[in-house]
């Protein structure tokens, strides 16, 4: 959560959506996993939510993964 909030203060122009035919070229890719695993545990509008709830943790961390995963692929860094 600080990192997130520090990035964004520092870097104001980081934080826009991204539109599928517009994604930018990206050659190093950085993810505040805390924010992930925060929003996954937190956030009610999360998709993988409902999976906290009764669940084993190889099942949810899996998930989280799959969600990386997703990301990582969307946005196709080209170096790191």
């Amino acid at each position: 959560h600080y990192f997130y909030t520090w990035v964004t203060s520092r870097y104001p122009s980081i934080r826009r959506p991204l539109k599928a035919q517009n994604l930018p070229s990206v050659d190093h890719l950085y993810l505040d996993i805390n924010g992930v695993l925060y929003n996954c545990s937190k956030d009610s509008s999360v998709l993988f939510k409902d999976l906290l709830n009764g669940k084993k943790m190889h099942e949810i961390f899996s998930h989280i993964l799959n969600y990386l995963n997703m990301i990582i692929n969307k946005i196709k860094p080209k170096k790191t």
